[in-house]
């Protein structure tokens, strides 16, 4: 699911009550950040969104 902000989107859905699978991990080689939790139907949810060049 791309996003704006990684970080920004997994503070506010952790404050939610949101359990993640990872942390936002930089994927340099794919130019983009993830982080990864699990929805109510058991579906992993990514979060990305583009790292500046």
């Amino acid at each position: 699911m791309p996003v704006e902000d990684v970080d920004k989107k997994f503070k506010e859905l952790k404050a939610k009550g949101v359990n993640f699978l990872t942390k936002p991990i930089n994927k340099k080689e794919w130019r983009i950040q993830v982080a990864h939790f699990v929805d109510p139907e058991r579906n992993i949810i990514e979060l990305n969104s583009p790292i500046p060049a």
